[in-house]
């Protein structure tokens, strides 16, 4: 049986190299045109090496959504190369879009300009045919077309086939392409936050996030820490989360004035958060009587803020983590930020009591408010 499935396997390898693939293309092992960068990632993966088919999921950050890409073979191949090319960390989202060329790409994703494979195409593009699926992963250009790199040509890595512009034009159905990091964030003067040395990677989720914040209407959700900082990786109190999520809803006046938590005090910066908080079911503090404002916020508590806030929206989904039990208060949650991609986690586990940064934080309320990840409100 296990022969059986390696000969169907390779039977499909071939006959996407040879049917869909039949369009003018020849091998070769020449890397003139390849940038350093390519060849420095083609001696990770050497020509020859066998191919996985190893599910890999990747973390794709489309202009702040997040979607969860699952990939194997030639895709994993892909993704990983073109990731290490750039110089990604694979344990973090990547910025990413789609380009379509002959096949309607989903609604959900957001899709950058396509006029022809001359004009259009770029060193890094991930170029894939469907019926069978295969992806190929562009190292380099010239005038009458592209050289590329393969993950599954017959089961190994490959380099060197070539593909004309107008082939690419008639037979591809779209393009992934990975978008390249900008290494300089503060020569942005366009950036909202260009004044802050300490920012993110400009391109980066938590860059956009932050920028988000800094211009949101009618109130800025934070005006820095200083006049020349963010401090991205400072840890946030429950005080700060809640003001956050609170301002970001746009300072709601709460109706009530009196706070039921000895250790909130009127007149604190963070007075009508709470009782906003309160009212709407967001939080009911640490005990009967204490509310704990300088106490570390956490990965549950800060999403389980969100998570309320909207609504405590209808989850579907099984619990994906392994370290979150079921009936646990913030299951629910947990499993409600995954299905949104929100926070999918890291291989596997949810990490409740991971410390939530000013940067994680901002960028959980920009991806479930600006990005409307709402499902139907529970009754």
């Amino acid at each position: 049986m296990k022969k059986l499935q390696k000969f169907l396997a390779l039977a499909v390898c071939i006959a996407i190299l040879i049917g869909i693939l039949a369009y003018p293309a020849h091998a070769s092992n020449d890397t003139s045109g390849v940038s350093e960068g390519i060849l420095a990632i083609q001696q990770i993966y050497p020509e020859g090496t066998v191919c996985t088919n190893t599910t890999q999921e990747f973390r794709i950050n489309a202009h702040g959504p997040c979607y969860i890409m699952a990939a194997q073979g030639c895709w994993g191949f892909a993704v990983k190369f073109v990731a290490e090319y750039y110089g990604y960390d694979l344990k973090q989202s990547i910025p990413a879009t789609w380009l379509e060329i002959n096949k309607s790409v989903s609604s959900q994703y957001p899709k950058a300009a396509y006029t022809t494979a001359r004009e259009s195409v770029q060193i890094g593009d991930i170029l894939a045919v469907v019926n069978p699926g295969h992806a190929m992963v562009v190292i380099s250009m010239d005038e009458t077309g592209v050289t590329i790199g393969e993950g599954n040509y017959g089961g190994h890595v490959h380099y060197g086939r070539r593909l004309s512009y107008e082939a690419i034009d008639q037979n591809v159905a779209y393009i992934f392409r990975i978008m390249p990091p900008v290494r300089d964030g503060s020569a942005h003067e366009n950036c909202p936050c260009h004044r802050f040395s300490d920012m993110p990677a400009y391109g980066t989720p938590e860059h956009e996030a932050i920028d988000w914040a800094f211009t949101h209407k009618p109130q800025k959700l934070t005006a820095g820490t200083s006049g020349t900082t963010f401090s991205p990786a400072e840890t946030v109190t429950r005080a700060q989360a809640l003001t956050f999520l609170w301002k970001a809803f746009g300072e709601p006046e709460p109706i009530t004035r009196a706070c039921p938590f000895k250790d909130v005090k009127m007149g604190s910066y963070y007075y009508k958060a709470v009782l906003w908080a309160v009212e709407n079911g967001v939080t009911a503090g640490t005990s009967a009587v204490t509310f704990s404002p300088n106490q570390t916020c956490n990965r549950s508590e800060i999403l389980t803020f969100i998570y309320r806030a909207l609504g405590s929206p209808v989850c579907n989904c099984g619990n994906p983590f392994s370290d979150v039990m079921d009936g646990k208060w913030y299951a629910r949650t947990a499993a409600w930020a995954y299905d949104n991609c929100i926070e999918v986690g890291a291989q596997g586990a949810f990490c409740p009591k991971t410390a939530c940064t000013r940067a994680s934080t901002i960028l959980y309320i920009y991806r479930a408010l600006e990005h409307k990840a709402l499902a139907t409100a529970a009754p």
